[in-house]
């Protein structure tokens, strides 16, 4: 149960870091434009993240289907 807990607290901190930062890149972006932007650069992002970990599929029959847009890290703006 903890793993599980320490794990969901870890994606929890680094939505609210991206959110964050999104917002802060993109202050035009209000409301309902604001959250379409925020769930397409999260799934995107996401999927950035996975593509980096070079995850390997060992099992037959499973795969990784990525459906997002290549993610710009100019999205979050320049650090």
């Amino acid at each position: 149960m903890l793993p599980l807990i320490a794990r969901d607290a870890s994606i929890k901190r680094l939505k609210d870091w991206f959110e964050e930062r999104l917002a802060a890149s993109h202050p035009e972006a209000r409301g309902g434009d604001f959250l379409v932007l925020k769930e397409n650069a999260w799934e995107d992002y996401t999927e950035y993240l996975l593509r980096r970990a070079k995850i390997r599929i060992r099992k037959e029959g499973f795969s990784l289907d990525f459906y997002g847009e290549a993610w710009s890290e100019d999205l979050l703006g320049r650090q």
